[in-house]
């Protein structure tokens, strides 16, 4: 069974995606904000620690910006801002 963990970072979020790993856009429970689940692996767990090192940025920022602004739009759309 998969453990998935929450975020409301967009920009891990969107690094997670454009890296090719599944990220899901859900509504906080008695909030406005939306969050952002992915599945708790040793590859993401690893992923996110070089990230916010800045070891890694093997993509291309042409996808960083469109899994970015996808992860806005469901967002707003999940928010009810559609």
């Amino acid at each position: 069974m998969a453990i998935i963990k929450t975020t409301t970072s967009m920009d891990a979020a969107a690094a997670l995606r454009a890296m090719g790993f599944t990220v899901t856009t859900v509504k906080q429970p008695s909030s406005l904000r939306a969050s952002f689940q992915y599945e708790d692996t040793t590859e993401t767990r690893d992923f996110l620690a070089e990230y916010s090192r800045f070891d890694c940025f093997n993509f291309s920022p042409k996808r960083l910006l469109i899994a970015r602004s996808d992860l806005y739009r469901e967002a707003r759309a999940v928010r009810g801002d559609l």
